[in-house]
């Protein structure tokens, strides 16, 4: 989970494909949107092409010191989780389910959100009740409440940014442009 403007130097092999390259920005394999889905996904599983505990290969980056993350909410109905996921420090799960999903550094899912397949940049922030199924969310972009991406492809490709395999990138500017 490496920041904008860090470098990695190294060579990943996501799904045996093998890139040795300086990047700056965010960690992709050279494959744009498409692939930064798919190696952030790959992360939250038992046995993720690379492993982030490996301790045969330490990660020297600059980490940013936050508070650690946080779950809060445990009614019946109203439980703050995150299942198969990473959830970097600073982070706030309130409420919510999240599921297979990484979260970046201040990143806040209100009550009664859900989650799946969610890859969101640092101090985005998810509205209540708002349902986000194989998405992309970029940096400090702010969710409205009860917005609901993921399961109507035709509705997703008119509003943002839709690959063709439905993962869906959401900017603030998008966000700015839904009708209230």
């Amino acid at each position: 989970m490496l920041g904008q403007n860090q470098r990695l130097g190294a060579a990943l092999s996501l799904k045996g494909e093998v890139v040795d390259r300086e990047h700056r920005g965010d960690v992709t394999d050279g494959g744009g949107d498409k692939r930064l889905w798919e190696a952030n996904i790959d992360l939250t599983s038992v046995v993720p092409s690379l492993d982030l505990y490996d301790q045969d290969w330490p990660i020297w980056s600059y980490s940013e010191i936050t508070a650690p993350a946080k779950f809060v909410h445990n009614d019946a109905h109203r439980r703050g989780a995150a299942i198969n996921s990473l959830v970097a420090g600073g982070g706030i799960v309130s409420g919510s389910h999240v599921e297979k999903s990484l979260l970046f550094t201040g990143v806040k899912v209100h009550s009664f959100a859900h989650l799946d397949g969610a890859v969101v940049q640092p101090y985005a922030e998810i509205g209540r009740r708002a349902r986000l199924r194989d998405v992309v969310i970029d940096r400090g972009v702010v969710i409205p409440a009860g917005l609901v991406v993921g399961e109507d492809a035709e509705k997703d490709a008119r509003r943002f940014r839709r690959t063709e395999k439905g993962r869906v990138l959401i900017t603030q500017p998008m966000i700015d442009k839904l009708p209230e």
